[in-house]
């Protein structure tokens, strides 16, 4: 009977320990899910900002002005300026769009305090005879100002052209 009860006792504890073993292997077929953070400590990352975008077409031939774009709001003129310069570019050519304010709307070349100027180099520039502007979103600081333009340019240098063209550029701080 002694011998029973000891082969018995070998038994569960040689199956006790098969059952731990198995369950302490490493390949994760049982996954526990980790614990929930507390309230305050989740945090998410701000989205990465979108790159700006400004895209100048003379006639129809694109000029990307995407890497050196901005628009700042002057308080004292009380006039928002997006400027940019040509890609790959030191300082010319460089395009500026004057509007007043700080809103969206539409603008043409008769309402006052609005322009588009082109300078292709020193001392040759083009402005905007008949254009419209139109800022579709005027995000508040460090966000985006979006819109679009077209109109004919006329300049110190023959020949004038038609131009369009779309922005999508940060807003710096305002001056």
């Amino acid at each position: 009977m002694f011998k029973n009860k000891f082969s018995f006792i070998i038994l569960c504890l040689f199956i006790s320990m098969i059952v731990i073993f198995a369950g302490c292997t490493d390949d994760n077929k049982n996954p526990v899910d980790p614990v929930p953070p507390e309230s305050g400590d989740v945090t998410t990352p701000p989205p990465a900002p979108s790159p700006n975008v400004m895209t100048f077409y003379f006639n129809t031939t694109p000029k990307d002005f995407s890497d050196f774009s901005s628009v700042h709001y002057d308080s004292g003129t009380t006039t928002t300026f997006i400027t940019a310069r040509e890609t790959g570019t030191n300082t010319y050519p460089n395009i500026q769009i004057i509007v007043p304010g700080k809103v969206a709307g539409t603008w043409t070349q008769a309402d006052a305090g609005t322009g588009i100027t082109y300078a292709l180099s020193a001392g040759t520039s083009y402005f905007g005879t008949t254009y419209t502007i139109t800022i579709s979103s005027y995000g508040a600081v460090g966000q985006k100002v979006t819109g679009t333009f077209t109109g004919q340019l006329t300049g110190t240098v023959a020949p004038n052209f038609a131009t369009n063209g779309i922005f999508n550029v940060t807003r710096l701080t305002d001056q």
